[in-house]
């Protein structure tokens, strides 16, 4: 049986790499939700939601995550 620890190293990296990332990703969010604020315009915009959203399942299908989709 392979040694577990080097797999679950790189796993518990990566883990903290998407978490300072994703807090990262929240400040953007947020200086976006305040410039929209000031200007007048929604915060919610469907749009740039379908654009993302659309972009995810791209990113989906080029990967080898085809099999996960429903998972994801």
């Amino acid at each position: 049986m392979s040694d577990l620890k080097p797999v679950r190293e790189k796993i518990d990296a990566l883990d903290e790499m998407l978490f300072f990332l994703l807090v990262e990703r929240m400040g953007l969010s947020q200086q976006v939700a305040e410039i929209k604020a000031e200007s007048g315009k929604e915060v919610f915009d469907a749009e740039r939601e379908e654009q993302i959203l659309k972009k995810l399942e791209d990113w989906i299908e080029q990967e080898e995550l085809k099999d996960h989709k429903e998972k994801i």
